[in-house]
């Protein structure tokens, strides 16, 4: 649907190309999201659009003259005038008609003109520039044969650059430049280019774009830059080559036969050092055969890669120390100003500055005295550290610095080592360390009073080896124990489990809810038999076979459920604390003995009224008074079905009935744990600080106990669940092998999306 209305706007010549450029622009930001065609747009994008759609109905209040030349027969010459411009997002140019007539007077009218998106591949402004010349030659090109007249023409650009590559023969420029230079120069040569300012270049608007209101009144695109108009044209820029900043000019390299002279940092080209000094030490061989008439196909010796490594260096150093290495070169000494003066530097017999130090005297190896001085911020310092990481068998930050340290002397060392390794994919996988994030408040169950078991946290634990029954050769089978705990007051309740199933699950809560009353809510990791009890539940509220007193009495007590994020059981910390001090008593009631179920189910309920009689706080402020309040102490003071009862906590003792200072002694027990005990929950223990969210878009690892770090599967963060505080615990990952939820604990971030990767 996008692209049938961007190709509704039938303009062949170009008319309003800054309005339709927009919709080109659009089109290439859906394939960057990768939006495919059969999908709707995300709603940012939807909203977008729309906006586009609407300003579209602007187009008719735009009339253009379709007689270009005067009425007059005095028109002494017509002169084609030819725009480019490019931003980083587009390149365009436009063509302009200007009459002059006899007694001078000038009409000006816009022909066409052309428009490019910029490649989603990055490209630097300058050749951008150079595109935007290319499309206005092709442009005045098919004009010119359109109209059949002959009449001059002119080539406006605000890149200086360009004018100066323009300039050049285009053998001196590198394989993009040159090509493109060579075919602007055989239509136009550089006699018909000249510059013009940005504010006055009406190709600006199609780089950037513009809305239909906007481009109707705007004169600059219609009639061009004021000065078009008038009778004198400005005077022609003289172009001279700058010869004190090469860099811009992007040269090719020149080698000479004691040195090579680089004149700009080819270095970002490679990705790895070794690729790097065989390109280099292959340049010198081609020199050498060359010079001598050889011809050597035999591998690369140490001589020869030793001597391209000095001249990669050689470059380096002068496009980083390039005041430091002119005052050596000429003064042998640096300024006052200058950073390296504490390692007093000194250029050697191959011009490549080393540290003079203070330990010259010392039986150390030369490069050990006195190593060679490279940046912190140069692309060849990450390719040597990479090497050096690779060849100590992914060493730490530590071991690199020390074996750098033999010929190399970095600048900010360790800062440099550590942001480099830092990210290093094979080392991300092997430390896995998973991000954190602050420690979320208490949900509202486990802060606010509440009937006990009223919201439950449910949690399985298991197997034990039992005995169907009593004797040597009995067969043993794996049975599991369910815990149950409120959420307020840590109250316990253990149900033995023969097996893992649903049906065995609802067995065991139908046992809870007639014991300890239905619950309100439920908490549980998400365990295959959890969501299926969940499903049973509410085919059972749904269904219409069920039988009726059921329904009833679930349909009166209706029991919602909550799942954690799957694979995070620290999510659920109150019920798999329940479970670890199940399992430190049942380890030393048990030990090594097998028992009948029977016998399990009598041990269960003992080690239940254990837990049940930890203390949470202590009763009085008295320090005589041991007593202290205990989950117990909820259990046995009020009854299951029991209602809310009115606050009766204000009233005296006096006053009250024996039914009312019953309640009144469970009241204070809430009031005593609001209190006190609520208190104690303030301070977090662990994940004490924020951290940045994770990000849509972002490369992970997941973290898999059954596999070693290597063979952790990458994910895509395609969803963020933010918490009630605005932090991200959970996210939705896509992997090769479908899409899951996982909480960021069990994550690894490899490459963030506004992170340029390195490696």
């Amino acid at each position: 649907m996008v692209l049938s209305q961007l190709a509704r706007v039938f303009d062949p010549l170009g008319l309003i190309t800054p309005v339709t450029i927009n919709a080109k622009l659009f089109m290439q930001l859906l394939w960057k999201n990768e939006v495919h065609w059969d999908e709707k747009l995300p709603n940012a994008l939807c909203k977008e659009w729309r906006m586009y759609i609407e300003q579209l109905n602007d187009i008719d209040k735009i009339h253009i003259p379709r007689w270009i030349q005067s009425d007059d027969e005095s028109v002494t010459f017509t002169q084609l005038h030819a725009f480019s411009d490019a931003s980083e997002r587009a390149y365009g140019a436009v063509v302009y008609a200007r009459n002059v007539n006899q007694n001078g007077k000038c009409s000006v009218f816009m022909l066409a003109s052309k428009s490019r998106v910029a490649p989603l591949k990055q490209i630097s402004l300058p050749r951008l520039e150079l595109c935007g010349a290319v499309l206005a030659t092709e442009l005045l090109t098919s004009i010119r044969r359109a109209i059949c007249l002959e009449c001059e023409v002119f080539c406006w650009t605000d890149s200086m650059i360009v004018l100066q590559w323009l300039a050049s023969h285009p053998r001196r420029w590198q394989t993009f430049v040159a090509n493109r230079v060579s075919l602007i120069q055989v239509s136009y040569p550089f006699q018909n280019w000249n510059h013009v300012k940005g504010s006055e270049n009406p190709a600006d608007l199609i780089s950037r774009g513009t809305t239909a209101v906007e481009l109707c009144e705007n004169q600059l695109w219609w009639n061009g830059p004021h000065w078009l108009s008038a009778v004198q044209l400005p005077a022609r820029v003289i172009i001279t080559e700058k010869r004190e900043n090469p860099a811009l000019e992007e040269r090719k390299i020149t080698v000479h036969s004691s040195h090579v002279e680089i004149t700009y940092d080819f270095t970002q080209r490679y990705s790895t050092l070794t690729k790097l000094t065989r390109v280099v030490a292959y340049m010198f061989r081609f020199l050498s055969n060359c010079k001598n008439k050889l011809r050597n196909v035999d591998p690369l010796s140490p001589h020869e890669l030793d001597r391209a490594t000095t001249a990669i260096i050689y470059n380096v150093q002068i496009i980083s120390f390039c005041k430091d290495y002119n005052s050596l070169l000429r003064l042998n000494k640096l300024s006052a100003t200058s950073k390296l003066n504490s390692l007093n530097p000194f250029l050697d017999g191959n011009g490549i500055i080393r540290v003079g130090g203070r330990v010259e005297k010392s039986d150390l190896p030369s490069n050990q005295k006195h190593p060679i001085i490279i940046p912190h911020n140069h692309h060849f310092t990450s390719l040597l550290i990479n090497q050096i990481h690779l060849t100590l068998s992914h060493g730490g930050n530590k071991l690199v610095w020390c074996y750098l340290r033999t010929k190399y002397w970095l600048i900010n060392a360790r800062n440099t080592i550590r942001f480099i390794l830092r990210k290093c994919t094979v080392c991300r996988r092997h430390r896995s360390d998973g991000m954190k994030q602050l420690m979320g408040s208490l949900p509202s169950p486990r802060v606010n009073p509440g009937r006990t078991f009223l919201n439950c946290g449910v949690d399985y634990a298991g197997p034990f080896n039992l005995r169907l029954m009593k004797g040597r050769r009995n067969r043993l089978f794996k049975a599991y124990f369910c815990v149950f705990i409120c959420m307020a007051t840590k109250a316990v309740h253990l149900e033995a489990v023969s097996e893992l199933t649903t049906e065995a699950f609802l067995a065991t809560f139908k046992r809870f809810i007639a014991r300890r009353g239905a619950p309100m809510s439920m908490h549980s990791d998400c365990g295959t038999n959890f969501v299926g009890a969940n499903k049973e539940l509410k085919q059972l509220l749904q269904s219409n076979d069920h039988n009726i007193a059921v329904a009833d009495n679930l349909s009166s007590q209706l029991i919602s459920w909550h799942f954690n994020a799957p694979s995070a059981p620290h999510q659920g910390g109150i019920w798999e604390a329940g479970v670890k001090s199940v399992k430190f008593h049942l380890s030393r009631v048990i030990g090594t003995q097998s028992l009948t179920f029977e016998e399990f189910s009598t041990v269960l309920c003992q080690v239940e009224a254990c837990m049940n009689s930890r203390p949470l706080c202590s009763m009085t402020s008295d320090p005589d008074d041991n007593d202290a309040l205990t989950p117990g102490h909820f259990l046995i003071g009020s009854a299951m079905t029991t209602i809310p009862s009115p606050d009766i906590t204000t009233i005296k003792v006096n006053r009250l009935s024996r039914w009312q200072l019953t309640q009144r002694i469970i009241q204070d027990f809430w009031r005593r744990w609001s209190n006190e005990y609520v208190t104690t929950l303030q301070q977090r223990w662990k994940w004490q600080n924020k951290t940045e969210n994770i990000k849509t878009g972002d490369l992970v690892l997941v973290h898999d106990e059954l596999l070693p770090p290597a063979k952790w599967k990458l994910a895509r963060v395609i969803e963020t669940h933010i918490g009630h505080d605005n932090l991200v615990r959970t996210v939705t990952i896509k992997t090769m092998t479908g899409t899951f939820k996982r909480p960021i604990v069990k994550l690894t971030p490899l490459l963030s999306v506004d992170e340029p990767s390195t490696l």
